[in-house]
């Protein structure tokens, strides 16, 4: 394989693990966290309503507080009725309302704050000396809550005035069992209202209220505002389902994700709903992020192994390019009748250990040729033992070849099967004047294999041109002497 092929097969591997994680695992986790996003939503509209609650019940307590002063008691009891010492007196219930608003800034910001009659004619108004003896309202929130105090009730509700929300708390001023008189304290719902409460919870969301109007009061950025303006003007029905009392399922609007809750605070069924906001834009972003770490990692981690790849990866190639020299170098020189040499391993070490295992084969093979055995002979070295493919000759009882020119039945006939022939007609007459005849079984045709054989084997052991063989008698004996002829 080559290395251009090797590095195509990185690219595809790695390139397509990392786009499969991004394709597969990332959509699975955005998923997971747009819907861990869309509860905590929820659930941070519904601390905003919970939170609606008890900013009711401590405006309520406060109020309640305020109203039960000694020295505001003591002023209402001190009613005067002639017309200068009415004025006195009423100068002393604005200073008394004065400190009663700083108190009550403690727990939250009073655009308003009246004392009235029980009857709702006004006794005094904070920072207005012609208010008195004017009606507190004639009808709406202000009403009701005076109306609740005179009856000795502290209560706090949310209501429209001046074409925004605003929470109402009165609380009576009480001689003994007798009410001599109402505190009542408006407290705006604004978008720095909001804002506070926000700050006091620590959510990663935007608050906005709305009425039947549209939005009222937001801690939004403009441009979320705008968009969710623009989306209720397009869906009037979802205000009208907040105002029934009904909650919004989690929906998207542009990069941002609403949720719905009406208002649970008292007043607050059918006149306002309360909205969830969050961008998921800031959402995804740490996915974006890991993204880029993981085809960083990919692209590093691929030039890394492109770089080993060409550095180290053609060592094996060229490994095997020297054993095939080496080895075709070998076989020429076997071809040509000059065996021997062995391989150089170098390369990598599969290579080293293939030139390792070839060389001891051709030393095996070295050691079992019929050359390797008459070399052992003559180093006095006990020769190999025959082999299956050597055939049995213990018949014609062959001696050591000789080099020179083979005489007598070399001469018979220029023919090979003439020459063999003569030969085996001179050897079994030899034989039988040794009274030693030939065996039956050893016709011509056995005969004629079995020198043909030794001729091949002296021939591939002495590198010779030709082998002859002729019929020698000593002591009595007849064998056969092959003669090698160069």
């Amino acid at each position: 394989m080559s290395r251009s092929t090797i590095i195509l097969l990185l690219v595809l591997v790695v390139g397509g693990t990392a786009g499969g994680t991004y394709q597969l695992i990332f959509p699975r986790v955005a998923e997971l966290r747009l819907g861990e996003a869309r509860q905590s939503l929820q659930g941070a509209a519904r601390l905003m309503q919970e939170q609606d609650r008890t900013d009711e019940t401590r405006l309520s307590v406060a109020l309640e507080a305020l109203a039960a002063r000694p020295s505001l008691r003591a002023l209402l009891r001190e009613r005067p009725t002639e017309a200068a010492a009415r004025e006195e007196w009423l100068g002393r219930l604005r200073t008394e309302l004065d400190g009663l608003e700083a108190e009550v800034r403690d727990v939250a910001t009073a655009k308003d704050l009246f004392l009235c009659e029980p009857g709702g004619l006004g006794l005094a108004r904070r920072g207005d000396a012609t208010w008195t003896g004017q009606p507190l309202a004639a009808d709406g929130p202000l009403v009701q809550a005076l109306r609740e105090a005179a009856s000795g009730r502290a209560c706090a509700l949310l209501g429209m005035l001046d074409g925004g929300l605003a929470r109402v708390a009165a609380a009576p001023v009480r001689e003994g069992e007798r009410v001599r008189g109402v505190l009542v304290a408006i407290f705006p719902l604004d978008d720095g209202l909001v804002r506070a409460r926000q700050g006091d919870l620590p959510l990663e969301a935007g608050f906005a209220y709305l009425t039947e109007h549209g939005v009222t009061a937001a801690d939004l950025s403009k441009s979320q505002r705008k968009a969710i303006e623009t989306q209720l003007e397009a869906a009037p029905e979802l205000i009208t389902r907040l105002l029934a009392g009904k909650p919004l399922e989690p929906f998207a609007v542009r990069d941002l994700l609403v949720v719905g809750l009406p208002v649970t605070a008292r007043g607050g069924q059918g006149l306002a709903g309360l909205l969830a906001v969050r961008s998921v834009r800031k959402l995804n972003r740490p996915l974006d992020e890991l993204a880029l770490y993981l085809f960083s990692a990919a692209g590093l981690g691929l030039l890394g192994l492109a770089f080993v790849t060409v550095l180290l990866g053609g060592r094996l190639p060229r490994g095997l390019a020297e054993l095939e020299r080496q080895v075709g170098d070998l076989t020429a020189a076997a071809a040509t009748g000059r065996p021997g040499g062995r391989l150089q391993p170098s390369g990598p070490r599969p290579v080293r250990r293939l030139a390792q295992g070839l060389n001891a084969l051709l030393e095996a093979l070295r050691r079992a040729s019929p050359a390797a055995s008459v070399e052992a002979q003559r180093a006095g070295r006990p020769a190999r033992e025959p082999t299956n493919t050597d055939m049995d000759v213990s018949g014609l009882n062959l001696e050591e070849p000789v080099e020179g020119s083979a005489a007598g039945a070399g001469a018979c006939d220029p023919g090979l099967d003439e020459y063999y022939r003569c030969l085996y007609d001179e050897f079994r007459v030899a034989r039988a004047r040794a009274g030693d005849p030939v065996d039956g079984k050893l016709g011509l045709d056995r005969f004629c294999r079995k020198l043909e054989r030794q001729a091949e084997l002296l021939l591939a052991r002495h590198a010779c041109k030709a082998v002859r063989f002729e019929v020698v008698v000593s002591d009595g004996k007849v064998s056969l002497r092959p003669t090698l002829e160069r």
